[in-house]
């Protein structure tokens, strides 16, 4: 009777910690998963404790895939690429990483809106006065993403022509930028981080002779644009403090 009543407490107790792991990994109606639109690239430097810091860049998917990329600043060879599938933890509102090695943790972050917060290997926040500092912000700018704008002004100098001859569009999802400047098309890999940085890299042409264009400008604009700014209405192409390189307005339809 008494190896009975052994076996029966061990199974409760077997059956309460499973209940607790279960619990754990429910999805609730009100989480960061249903509820955010979590799926993007996010970005952000961390703080290391033997260099300046970790740049951290994560883009997550829909289908729950992941590709995480981790540099050491001012380390050489240090950056790593994983891809994986991330597992949905805390009732929905963290996710972990997987493919790791056995002496590596598997990084785990927060959702948040429009921006995740790396956690300790507890699962925990990391407090104190660093706190914000273990945030990685979204990719992209609302103001910009997914919309056409048309280009007024290169290098100072107004831009006759209409919107099918001088416009770019702004395509979030394959993160790719569409131009064109009088008969040629071009194309672009582009990134905006902090909302105002950019980025344009990969940048294609069409090879069309257009006499008395504005294309070479324009190229040289984009190469070295290195920062943004706008209102939703009027969007400026900028490097550093300047004056603005490309002059945008938005297309209305």
């Amino acid at each position: 009777m008494k190896s009975l009543n052994f076996i029966i407490g061990i199974l409760v107790v077997f059956g309460l910690f499973s209940c607790n792991s279960n619990t754990n990994n429910l999805i609730g109606e009100d989480s960061s998963k249903n509820f955010l639109d979590w799926a993007g690239s996010y970005w952000g430097i961390i703080p290391c404790e033997n260099c300046p810091g970790i740049e951290m860049e994560l883009k997550i998917n829909s289908d729950e895939t992941f590709i995480f990329t981790k540099n050491y600043l001012e380390k050489e060879n240090s950056e790593t690429i994983i891809e994986g599938k991330f597992t949905w933890i805390n009732n929905g509102n963290s996710i972990e990483l997987s493919g790791f090695s056995e002496n590596e943790k598997a990084p785990i972050f927060k959702i948040e809106e429009n921006q995740i917060r790396y956690l300790n290997q507890k699962g925990e926040e990391i407090k104190g006065e660093l706190a914000d500092n273990y945030i990685l912000r979204k990719n992209g700018n609302p103001l910009v993403d997914n919309k056409k704008w048309k280009i007024v002004e290169i290098y100072g100098q107004k831009v006759e022509g209409g919107e099918d001859e001088f416009f770019m569009n702004f395509n979030a999802e394959d993160s790719k930028v569409y131009a064109k400047i009088d008969c040629n098309l071009m194309n672009w890999d582009y990134k905006i981080r902090n909302e105002l940085q950019i980025e344009f890299s990969n940048g294609l042409s069409s090879l069309m002779f257009c006499p008395d264009s504005l294309e070479d400008q324009f190229i040289e604009a984009i190469n070295q644009a290195d920062n943004i700014s706008t209102d939703g209405k009027t969007l400026s192409i900028n490097k550093a403090r300047m004056a603005p390189m490309v002059v945008l307005e938005i297309w209305e339809f």
